[in-house]
């Protein structure tokens, strides 16, 4: 923004940022928080930077928050998005944890703060290949993103129910063993000739075992995945009785 917005404008491109690693690690699992003091790993190379470069850092909290963006501007709502760097450790699943951690730690410091009208949106989640980077000419230039995954993911939010998330058929081949989902009835979207498959994302696996929702269990050469919201449970105690019979009358023996 160069001047003051009209009245009842929405910034969605406010950067928000936790003040450092401390911030972070009550929403970390133990395995996290050890590996963090035993590595002495920061944040980031650069969660003190700012975006662009000589803005003020980004703000860790409502006051400042007021401070240096809504008040100056004039604004009653703003869509935060997090600038905070994780490509810097080399460790995949150590940047995964991090950003599980942002994510709690927007929702807990910033989303329940308590809103009069809560955000609602729709979210579609779509794998493939695209192309990333300046569209444009001299006159209007673009960062931006483009290619036909990019448009059925478009075409899958458009889809999706307000405060859901719909995944299309590559995106659930990948995380079919973590995410427990209701296929939908395939849908036509413009620019595709067949019906698309999509599925609607009902929960994390671990979280609806440990609601009661979901008996999973799994070890070498062994899975068992009941979900007893689609399951009466009689009928899935008989299955597994059954099973049983069947390993008992083979000899019960393995290799």
């Amino acid at each position: 923004m160069t001047a003051p917005p009209t009245e009842g404008a929405i910034d969605v491109d406010v950067h928000v940022a936790p003040a450092s690693i401390d911030a972070l690690t009550p929403y970390m699992d133990d395995y996290w928080r050890d590996y963090l003091a035993n590595a002495g790993l920061v944040l980031s190379p650069n969660v003190g930077g700012s975006y662009p470069p000589g803005a003020p850092r980004p703000p860790s909290d409502v006051g400042a928050l007021r401070e240096q963006v809504l008040d100056p501007w004039r604004l009653r709502h703003a869509v935060l998005t997090c600038l905070t760097a994780f490509d810097a450790s080399r460790n995949g699943y150590y940047e995964a944890a991090l950003c599980s951690a942002i994510n709690d730690w927007l929702r807990a410091e910033w989303l329940e703060l308590g809103a009069e009208k809560p955000f609602h949106l729709r979210i579609g989640i779509n794998t493939g290949y695209c192309t990333v980077g300046n569209f444009g000419s001299d006159d209007r230039m673009d960062y931006t993103i483009i290619g036909s995954a990019v448009n059925l993911t478009a075409r899958l939010q458009s889809h999706s129910e307000i405060d859901g998330v719909l995944l299309g058929h590559e995106t659930y081949s990948l995380v079919r063993d973590d995410v427990a989902v209701d296929e939908q009835t395939p849908i036509k979207v413009k620019g595709f000739a067949e019906p698309v498959r999509c599925y609607k994302v009902l929960g994390l696996y671990d979280d609806l075992a440990a609601e009661g929702s979901v008996i999973r269990e799994e070890s070498d050469g062994f899975k068992v995945l009941l979900d007893l919201q689609k399951q009466d449970r009689a009928a899935a105690v008989a299955a597994l009785e059954a099973i049983v019979a069947r390993l008992k009358a083979s000899g019960g023996g393995g290799a």
